[in-house]
């Protein structure tokens, strides 16, 4: 059993004694004695931890609704055995693969170094991660890691392109395939609209949807 000072301060056990050699025939056992054992957890210090462990930010990637070098967060760790803020420590970027956050080592505020990109190949599921770490200013070190999970909303910030910006046309065939796509998710991507610009021959032409773009 692993004992945790924070959870339980004292335990009480009772204990039996019996003789783990057979008595001799002559003698007669009418009870086993108990005694009660008496235990004090004795309270180690713990290091820091982050609460919550993992820390949501919802962003969009709108360039006019950021501004860089603003605090978005703060991410404080908490003393494990007071359950306060933890005190006599500083903060640290662990990973952050692609350098979106700077984090003040004093107060853990954390702001933006770049715009966030939806498209980027950074996100998972649409989400970047970066682990803040704390470390108290003790020898030996104590350690905690938390997550910064950043929620980056899609923004309509690319224009559809065509897949092909010329395409020859026989003269004895009637249709035209023409593809576009948006580096945008939905919906902020297809379907699409299509139409001719050429006044000459625009006219002469018309747009039949399919796969529903």
């Amino acid at each position: 059993m692993e004992l945790d000072y924070e959870d339980l301060k004292e335990i009480s056990l009772q204990v039996s004694v019996t003789n783990k050699a057979k008595y001799h025939s002559s003698v007669v056992i009418t009870e086993t004695k108990t005694y009660t054992v008496h235990v004090s957890v004795i309270n180690q210090p713990e290091g820091p931890r982050f609460k919550p462990a993992v820390k949501v930010i919802i962003i969009s990637e709108e360039h006019s609704s950021i501004t860089l070098n603003k605090v978005i967060t703060r991410y404080v760790a908490i003393d494990s055995d007071t359950l306060l803020n933890a005190t006599n420590v500083r903060y640290a970027k662990g990973q952050d693969v692609d350098n979106w956050l700077s984090i003040d080592g004093k107060t853990a505020d954390i702001r933006l170094n770049k715009i966030p990109d939806y498209e980027s190949k950074f996100l998972i599921n649409g989400t970047y991660y970066a682990h803040i770490i704390c470390i108290t200013n003790e020898v030996p070190a104590k350690t905690a890691t938390g997550t910064i999970a950043i929620q980056v909303k899609d923004f309509n910030d690319h224009c559809p392109v065509l897949m092909h910006q010329s395409q020859t046309l026989c003269y004895e065939d009637h249709v035209v395939y023409v593809t576009a796509v948006d580096k945008d998710h939905f919906p902020n991507a297809e379907p699409f609209g299509f139409k001719v610009d050429t006044v000459r021959t625009k006219e002469s032409w018309s747009f039949e949807p399919l796969n529903g773009n």
